[in-house]
């Protein structure tokens, strides 16, 4: 069954579609997909994740690798070829109701966060040989993950639901004075620019690695549930993708600073779907540097939903290139030069390119 994606098409209500022809929409977006080359030319599929809460792209080893945890220890691991490197202890049980995180400064060095109970602490830890040493480091005081970024000189690390701020070089780790600052999800630009999402929805940003902050401004009403954001270096814009709870509606925001933030109203993106699915809700957004972005969505199939990831090459116009289940939420979404690694909370992981 082929289905034109064209608008002009004029199609049955949702509610009249039949089942095998929403499988069969499916199968048309998938076989009608221009989806870039480099991604296009496999996609694989591993188990033995369930562990993990993060995916990383080290250049040392020229390999995607994650870090598989136990109840006190927790182990680098080459997603190819599943080799180990040496396990480091945290110090502490790790904490299960806090997920980590795993950030790099794109050169090999890799930093490690998650929180631990008995003792409450947050747990960093570095290393510059793809995991065979390991330096560990205690911050904050609560069980809490560390939120962390590498600012283009530094890691910088907030803890403490905001009251605490760590700055790692090379391996040395500085507690920073503060009185409090904003505490969220954190990304920087090529500048050393950080922005922080934090709130119910607001964003700051910080120029001197997060020890002062200036909360951005954000155009018309601003009620929409920012899921994921980062920056766009082809672009040269960040973007933030989210949804409405009002209206059911995905939306986009974009910034070319961080600093003033313009939502892409309703009607003038667009989705090259058969009229039939409508997404609902963005979850995960990343970006292949150079090409494109690549967002995790939720799509309305009548009583059932589905999961898609699509890409965009101007935060505007999104092709879908892959159908995923949509009961699997996605812990980490990350992105090189020429392909995407997906990281699922059932414990598997696909990697395309």
């Amino acid at each position: 069954m082929t289905l034109p994606l064209s608008r002009n098409t004029t199609y049955a209500p949702l509610s009249q579609v039949k089942s095998e022809d929403l499988n069969a929409i499916q199968d048309a977006i998938i076989e009608t997909r221009p989806i870039p080359a480099a991604l296009a030319s496999t996609k694989r599929t591993l188990s033995g994740a369930a562990d993990a809460w993060g995916v990383v792209w080290d250049p040392v080893v020229s390999a995607w690798v994650i870090v598989n945890t136990t109840s006190d220890s927790a182990v680098l691991e080459h997603v190819l070829g599943h080799s180990l490197r040496a396990p480091f202890s945290s110090g502490g049980a790790f904490s299960d109701s806090n997920d980590a995180a795993i950030v790099t400064d794109g050169t090999g060095t890799i930093l490690y966060t998650r929180s631990t109970v008995a003792p409450s602490t947050g747990r960093v830890a570095s290393t510059v040989d793809s995991g065979q040493t390991w330096d560990v480091h205690t911050v904050g005081s609560s069980d809490v993950r560390p939120s962390t970024v590498w600012d283009g000189t530094r890691f910088v690390i907030i803890d403490d639901n905001g009251t605490k701020l760590y700055h790692l070089t090379e391996g040395v780790l500085a507690d920073i004075p503060i009185s409090s600052v904003p505490w969220g999800p954190l990304r920087a630009s090529p500048d050393g620019r950080i922005v922080c999402h934090h709130g119910s929805n607001d964003f700051s940003y910080s120029d001197d690695g997060g020890v002062t902050w200036t909360l951005s401004t954000v155009g018309g009403s601003f009620t929409d549930a920012i899921r994921d954001f980062i920056w766009d270096a082809r672009m040269g814009l960040w973007v933030a993708v989210g949804y409405s709870p009002m209206s059911s509606a995905p939306y986009i925001w974009t910034s070319p600073d961080g600093a003033t933030w313009t939502r892409v109203l309703p009607g003038t993106y667009s989705f090259l779907f058969h009229p039939a699915i409508m997404p609902t809700e963005f979850k995960r957004l990343c970006c292949v540097r150079g090409h494109l972005l690549v967002a995790h969505l939720i799509a309305d199939l009548g009583a059932d939903g589905s999961g898609f990831l699509a890409y965009s090459t101007d935060a505007i116009t999104w092709r879908p290139f892959d159908v995923v289940d949509a009961d699997l939420e996605i812990r980490d979404l990350q992105a090189n030069e020429t392909s995407v690694a997906v990281l699922w909370d059932d414990g598997s992981l696909t990697i395309y390119g």
